[in-house]
């Protein structure tokens, strides 16, 4: 009888009992730092030298491309529950689109993806498979610059949004002359928080970490065991360094990093760059 095996997509397992304790550290160090400098002003100049900031109650809007490079840990099963570990490298071209007035900015990523990777044979998978894989992430986020709590150093902020996942995986594996296809989508609801650390008033940083609480479910055309729907806590952080190169353009280059809690093989990390416009 015919092993089969199924990947999971972005969402991939990892063990992070130690890795949550660190963004729960940082999250609530920068809040009490925050609200210990209630009385320190920051210079309005060096706040709005953050292109995806408004000035005063002006409206501010832009776009960028984006480049993104990720490693992602992965781990597939087949239909006997046996477990393959495989590493998958990609590359992809997104956009990046946003929309701001005085304190709040919603923000929209859509980053597409096509990726190959080769799950090794091992335990019941007696040859090695060929997957082919597309995925298209969106995220829609709404910021909200918490002023009150600004000092001389940083601004802090609350995120609150939506993400959405859609994977396919083209396999070569076939059952009666037809080829095995696994598709993964869903979403959910997400909350962060972040600040912005200007620098001068040509450059900054900021920093952030949300959590999504999302559905997700895969379908087979082949195997219903593959048929599934689950509930997964997805954690994002991001830390993205921004330059003015002029009054409307912009560059900024980050690294993020994303995982699942309590879920084993999760990872994906790696870099990202962004060419923007701001009017």
């Amino acid at each position: 009888m015919m092993t089969m095996i199924k990947l999971e997509p972005i969402y991939q397992r990892r063990e992070v009992k130690k890795i949550v304790p660190k963004f729960l550290a940082v999250s609530t160090l920068l809040c009490c730092f925050a609200a210990y400098s209630q009385q320190r002003e920051i210079k309005e100049s060096l706040v709005y030298s953050d292109p995806t900031v408004a000035k005063g109650d002006k409206w501010v809007k832009g776009f960028s491309i984006d480049y993104f490079q990720t490693t992602k840990d992965g781990v597939g099963y087949d239909t006997s529950g046996g477990a393959h570990y495989q590493s998958t490298q990609s590359k992809q071209m997104g956009f990046s689109a946003f929309l701001g007035h005085g304190d709040f900015t919603l923000m929209f990523t859509r980053a597409p993806e096509k990726y190959t990777t080769v799950v090794p044979a091992s335990g019941n998978l007696t040859s090695s498979t060929t997957i082919n894989g597309s995925t298209y992430f969106n995220e829609l986020v709404g910021r909200y610059l918490l002023t009150d709590y600004q000092n001389e150093y940083f601004v802090p902020y609350v995120l609150g949004g939506y993400a959405m996942i859609n994977d396919t995986q083209d396999m070569d594996v076939y059952v009666n002359s037809v080829r095995e296809v696994n598709k993964t989508k869903g979403g959910g609801p997400g909350l962060g928080v972040g600040a912005i650390f200007p620098l001068t008033s040509k450059y900054g940083f900021r920093a952030d970490v949300k959590e999504y609480l999302a559905k997700i479910s895969t379908e087979s055309n082949l195997f219903s065991a593959f048929n599934t729907t689950r509930s997964v806590q997805y954690v994002k952080s991001t830390l993205t360094a921004y330059y003015n190169i002029d009054e409307n353009v912009n560059a900024q280059i980050g690294v993020q990093n994303s995982f699942i809690i309590n879920q084993d093989k999760s990872s994906g990390t790696g870099f990202y760059m962004k060419l923007g416009y701001t009017f």
